[in-house]
């Protein structure tokens, strides 16, 4: 199947504070530059995805242990480098020349296969027409530029103090982080090499890929850097200071790896100023650098899919143990093309850390919404950073030194030289539009907000204001670095001050007083930070994609962080997510380290259930929750010992994206048809089902029953006691496995390196408030361990009726009387109507296909054409192995919608182990036009005719509409609230060896439906 996708490159979310230019602040909105194809003749940027597996799936499904083995390393991790791996990378490159030779060609950019089957490529429109159309392709994303996005936070973190810490046991040793973002700067302290080994006895496969940049080396702390612009290179010009080499120019990437595993230094300077000690969260952790964002002279800077997938399937195969990707994602999907890596990296055994985004702190805004990538939001931590004074002259503030941050994007006071002159209002005050006054020779304040930073102080300029102070717009706001990357250069210094101080200039300045402001780099302050709030930008849960996932994950400090800057021994502080996600990043590696053979599920695991709760929003004073933060602030000092874990690997992630119906089939056209009812099969859930260490229901009406499996991780039989917090509104049963079932019970005894599950059975109560988030929580304790888990859930109104979803019965005879139990929680009239019983069956003869993978267009499939008319309840089409001459055959059933002639989108599939499948549509699509080409297309696939060329098969079509003659319907017309009662579906007419399809429509009084049951008859 052939879907046609925007594919985004990230947003970097953070800031730099006080020094240099920074690519992004929590500013508020985003800027997209396309690189699109106005006509065939000119060739746009894109990203293509195959059917068929990458390599680490491939090595995951392979059946004999002795096969998986050769793609594996002793440990049992992911072997990129061994034969086997290479030879199956060949093939799959091979097959992708192949594709892009189909379609006239392209200029392929990129060749990827450890965790993505596809390519990167520029491409006509009429190529990336004929591209979705080819039976070979699965999806098509088009690549997309977005403008980009430690104090010492380790003895706030419990990493080191006076009485020891952390990093008395662990500090990262022997451990591998990578880090995708902006590149790296070789010749800062924090990454110099003196005090490590040799990185090859870490199975270090990766190198220093350095070019015309001579002076970049790498060391044994920097063990590998490379850098991927043959995307970029296609979007626009380069910048002239840019580096063609994976040199820093801009400082987020620098300071990102900092964060994460910078060395353990005694002195830190901003501007000369010491700011104290330093290190990051691993700081002997080893550091592998990709740059993939770049700065530009035509555009602004951005990160492009294409070059990050090729960063991504070089830190693989290198052999990292940790990434970090402080680069924004889709906030609606699962499914985007980085997600889709991340979760071949994950089955790789490789943690990866992301920002939750600087969207915050509105609902709904929190990207990257998956559970093989740790979500990460950005909180604040206690403690002080230095600040510039700016003297103030006139006015209510006359005489004082207003504490203010220095503008990242903009040329630095130590450099400018003193700014002092006339305060003048901008007009209009935000700044975001051309200005309306003239600011020649003024410092022009402006109010936060509407736009980007950069925007507003470029405007100012415009007017010609000798620099520009900007205050914040959120109430006691403090003042924090602005950051973001201009469209082209601004020659004024800027500031932020407090929204106190900013209101108090603002009121003076509109009552006539004259005031005048200093800006300068000679006067320091100390600026106090006060801990455990949530960062204002921090993007916010619930996930627009699946409610059921809590997002984010986890929140870490990302407010004033202080770690490397780009240029020789300096630091900054920056702030967002970018900011937070890298501590999580470097926790990580200190968890790999304790425990090298923990998954990295397990280890998101251990990092949510020991997580703590005293944080507050924003406001200062509201308890924050489980949107804000997920299951709470990491706490590392617990991190490495959580009693037991929520573990999970493939199987879960694969279940977790089926139970997402509107991308189930895109997650089959990627990896491939019936995956879904595989791990299914095998008991695996989404949604609420998903094994995840927080808890969320999202619609619950009817009581539902939520399953989580733990797994010991301290070698020792323990038993714990159940706290819950239930939800407001919401009654919270919990139930342990003996053995033979669930039964109620608050005491769990998990054994020895064992498993056992545990269940929470969630109903409304009489103080239930619909269509509200409500939290709560289970923690499960005993004198050594407690493990939380946060709960969330929305309560809808309960259905109305309770009537199964489908009743199905075997036809003995000609006539069959089906009992549909039904119970309403309502008075009043009840109706019931019948639909169908309907039965066609369509003969057709299938080949057996030599390869076993479907490809549309194949001259052994069977093909039928089915129209289905305006207002049918229920499409289905069906085989079954009884109906079959050789029942030991396996064939499958592939639907596609086709809309004039143009048959490319796949809408269904079925490919169970046997040749029973159905596919079904409830309230299907209308396609009613054969004659014109629109209808839907149904293929037989021989996927294994057991030794046959070709196999006849009848496939049974159901269009299901109106009640037909051999179908009457007997039903109370009246509704007891509570009161179960039985519609009884009554047929005749019915000819033996036939599969017949129909349903009854409950309605109410006024005409609404308010339940549905399909009927289903099979032969005896």
């Amino acid at each position: 199947m052939n879907y046609y996708l925007k594919a985004t490159a990230g947003v970097l979310a953070g800031s730099l504070m006080l020094t240099l230019p920074a690519v992004s602040a929590p500013a508020n909105t985003d800027s997209t530059q396309a690189i699109k194809d106005t006509s065939s003749g000119q060739k746009g940027l894109y990203i293509v995805q195959l059917k068929g597996k990458s390599g680490i799936r491939h090595s995951v499904d392979l059946d004999s242990l002795e096969e998986r083995a050769k793609y594996r390393q002793p440990s049992g991790r992911y072997d990129a480098q061994s034969p086997a791996s290479q030879h199956y990378l060949n093939t799959l490159r091979n097959k992708q020349r192949e594709v892009v030779a189909a379609v006239g060609g392209g200029e392929v950019l990129y060749h990827y296969g450890h965790t993505f089957n596809g390519f990167s490529v520029a491409l006509t429109s009429t190529q990336v027409k004929a591209l979705r159309s080819h039976p070979d392709v699965a999806v098509v994303w088009e690549d997309e530029a977005m403008t980009p996005d430690t104090a010492n936070t380790p003895t706030f973190l419990g990493l080191t103090g006076p009485a020891g810490g952390v990093h008395d046991m662990y500090k990262g040793e022997g451990v591998i982080v990578g880090i995708i973002d902006s590149g790296i700067n070789p010749d800062h302290p924090s990454f110099a090499g003196e005090g490590f080994s040799d990185p090859s006895e870490l199975g270090w496969n990766g190198s220093c890929v350095v070019d015309e940049d001579t002076t970049f080396s790498c060391n044994n702390k920097l063990i590998g850097a490379k850098y991927f612009n043959a995307t970029a290179a296609q979007a626009g010009e380069f910048a002239s200071y840019e580096f063609m080499s994976p040199r820093d120019v801009d400082g987020h990437g620098s300071h990102v790896a900092g964060t994460a595993v910078g060395n353990m230094l005694p002195q830190a300077l901003i501007n000369n100023v010491d700011a104290g000690p330093t290190r990051g969260m691993a700081p002997r952790a080893r550091l592998a650098a990709y740059k993939v964002c770049w700065d530009f002279s035509n555009r602004p800077a951005g990160c492009f899919n294409g070059d990050s997938f090729a960063a991504i399937e070089a830190a693989v195969e290198d052999g990292v143990d940790v990434l970090n990707f402080s680069i924004s994602g889709q906030l609606s999907q699962l499914l985007d093309s980085a997600s889709v890596a991340f979760l071949d990296a994950a089955d790789a055994g490789v943690f990866v850390a992301g920002s939750a985004g600087n969207d915050g702190p509105g609902p709904g805004t929190v990207s990257k919404p998956v559970p093989w990538v740790m979500n990460v939001a950005a909180s604040t931590y206690e403690g002080a950073v230095p600040a510039l004074g700016m003297p103030v002259t006139g006015g209510s503030l006359s005489g004082e030194e207003l504490i203010a941050d220095e503008a990242g994007f903009t040329p630095r006071l130590t450099e400018t030289g003193d700014k002092s002159g006339e305060l003048m209002l901008a007009s209009p005050l935000d700044a975001c539009t051309s200005l309306d006054n003239d600011l020649t020779g003024k410092v022009a304040l402006i109010k936060r907000g509407g736009c980007a930073f950069t925007v507003k102080v470029a405007n100012a300029e415009a007017a010609g204001a000798m620099a520009a102070v900007v205050f914040n717009n959120v109430p006691n706001g403090a003042p924090f670095s602005m950051g973001g990357t201009p469209t082209s250069p601004i020659a004024i210094p800027a500031v932020m001050v407090g929204n106190n101080n900013g209101s108090t200039l603002e009121a003076d300045l509109n009552g006539g007083t004259t005031v005048s402001a200093t800006l300068t780099a000679s006067i320091v302050k100390t600026k106090p930070v006060v801990g455990n709030i949530m960062a204002n930008f921090s993007s916010r849960g619930p996930s627009l994609a699946v409610g059921d996932l809590i997002v984010p994950d986890i929140t870490a400090p990302g407010v004033q962080i202080l770690a490397a800057a780009p240029d020789a021994s300096n630091f900054a502080y920056l702030q967002g997510t970018s900011m937070s996600s890298p501590h999580i990043a470097g926790l990580a590696a200190l968890i790999k380290e304790a425990h090298p053979d923990w998954t990295p599920a397990m280890m998101m695991s251990a990092m949510m259930t020991t997580a703590r709760q005293n944080v507050v929003k924003e406001d200062g004073t509201t308890p924050a929750d489980p949107f804000d933060y997920g299951a709470g602030h990491v706490v590392p000092t617990k991190m490495t010992d959580p009693g037991f874990v929520y573990d999970a690997f493939w199987a879960d992630y694969y279940a977790f994206v089926c139970g997402k119906a509107d991308e189930r089939a895109l997650f089959e056209s990627i990896y491939g048809a019936g995956t879904c009812a595989f791990v299914e099969g095998f008991g695996y859930a989404g949604g609420s089902e998903y094994n995840h260490p927080s808890i969320g229901a999202d619609e619950l009406g009817k009581p539902e029953f939520i399953v989580r499996f733990v797994t010991d991780v301290t070698g020792t039989e323990a038993t714990y006691n159940a706290n819950v917090v239930a939800p407001e509104g919401i009654d919270v049963t919990v139930y342990v496995y003996d053995g033979e079932s669930f039964v109620p019970s608050t005491t769990m005894t998990v054994p020895a390196n064992g498993r056992i599950a545990y269940a929470l059975e969630m109903t409304h109560n009489d103080n239930v408030v619909i269509d509200a988030w409500k939290f709560g929580s289970i923690t499960w304790e005993n004198t050594t361990h407690s493990v939380r888990s946060p709960i969330a859930v929305r309560a809808v109104t309960p259905p109305l009726l309770d009537a199964p979803a489908e009743v199905s019965a075997q036809a003995t005879a000609s006539t069959l009387r089906l009992a549909v139990p039904i119970t309403p929680d309502y008075n009043g009239t009840l109706n019931a109507q019948g639909h169908g019983m309907a039965s066609e069956l369509q003969p057709g003869v299938v080949g057996q296909d030599p390869d076993s993978d479907f490809n549309a267009g194949e001259p052994e499939l069977g093909v039928h054409d089915i129209t289905v008319a305006p207002g049918e309840k229920i499409f289905r089409v069906s085989l079954h192995t009884n109906q079959l001459s050789d029942t030991a055959a396996d064939l499958d059933i592939f639907v596609f919608k086709c809309v004039e002639g143009d048959c490319s989108e796949q809408v269904g599939s079925s490919a169970n182990s046997s040749s029973d499948e159905e596919v079904t549509f409830f309230n299907p699509e209308p396609l009613n036009d054969l004659a014109g080409g629109t209808h839907y297309r149904v293929y037989i696939h021989g996927w294994d005719l057991n030794g046959a060329t070709e196999l006849p098969y009848t496939l049974n079509v159901f269009n299901v509409d109106a009640q037909m003659s051999n179908l009457s319907i007997r039903a109370r017309s009246t509704a007891r609230q509570g009161r179960t009662t039985t519609a009884y579906a009554n047929m005749k007419d019915l000819e033996a060896g036939r599969h017949y399809l129909g349903a009854i429509s409950f309605t109410n009084g006024e005409g609404e439906e308010i339940g549905f049951t399909v009927l289903e008859v099979t032969p005896e």
